[in-house]
């Protein structure tokens, strides 16, 4: 190992020990939770948080998918990060970095059934409709599929000057409510996931079997470093990303 990569490990390791300092909690599993993450999980499953109930919703939503990345491990995650970018902001569900690569999964807590919007393409429209079946009141909403993408650049620039070279970002959608359906429309601009499949997408992206671009050490560092800074903490990890290999 040559003596950057060795720098790097041990600037990460601070890193992680500091953000946790005092507040980490071990499973079985390896995963390092933050008590912030617990705490929250507590008050959305209690009904003590005071949020709208849309929001709710989609907090429920992105905490069933978190649920999918604990399982599989491999990562250091983020919930719900904010970036501001050269007069432009964004709000990130779940941050991901993995050896693999940066990992952005747009959650959307949608049920209904969705077409696109009338004068749209049936395929990669920009704009979704959704029918109420009881009044038949018409809802157009912006396809997350071009919410999201619009996200990835933002973040893909954001990183690029972080780390001073090219980062790529990994942008998924993941709608985890089983009554979610869209009829006459494709868009093959993102993968688009329901939950069970995700989780099979992320096991093989954090395992290595999707060709993605990866992320080094030093990179990482820098990231989760600027992210540090920003105020925002991993609210889980992977202990196991940080043992050597037969440790």
């Amino acid at each position: 190992m040559d003596i950057i990569a060795i720098m790097a490990v041990v600037i990460l390791g601070y890193i992680i020990l500091r953000l946790f300092e005092g507040k980490p909690n071990f499973t079985d599993s390896s995963i390092v939770r933050s008590e912030e993450y617990i705490s929250r999980l507590l008050s959305i499953h209690n009904g003590s948080i005071t949020v709208s109930p849309a929001r709710l919703v989609g907090w429920e939503g992105e905490r069933d998918v978190l649920f999918l990345l604990e399982a599989v491990g491999k990562g250091i995650v983020y919930w719900n990060v904010g970036v501001r970018f050269r007069g432009q902001k964004c709000e990130y569900d779940i941050l991901v970095l993995s050896p693999f690569g940066v990992l952005h999964v747009e959650v959307k807590a949608y049920a209904g059934t969705y077409v696109p919007a009338p004068g749209e393409p049936l395929q990669n429209p920009n704009n979704w409709e959704k029918v109420n079946p009881y009044t038949g009141e018409a809802k157009t909403t912006w396809s997350p599929v071009s919410q999201s993408l619009r996200a990835n650049n933002i973040l893909q620039q954001t990183l690029t000057v972080t780390c001073e070279k090219s980062i790529t970002v990994q942008t998924v959608i993941v709608f985890p409510d089983k009554g979610f359906r869209v009829e006459r429309m494709a868009d093959s601009r993102l993968p688009w996931f329901n939950a069970r499949n995700f989780q099979k997408f992320y096991r093989a992206f954090s395992h290595g079997l999707l060709n993605s671009p990866g992320l080094d050490l030093v990179d990482m560092v820098k990231i989760a470093s600027v992210l540090g800074q920003c105020g925002f903490e991993p609210v889980f990890y992977d202990a196991e990303l940080f043992k050597k290999d037969g440790a």
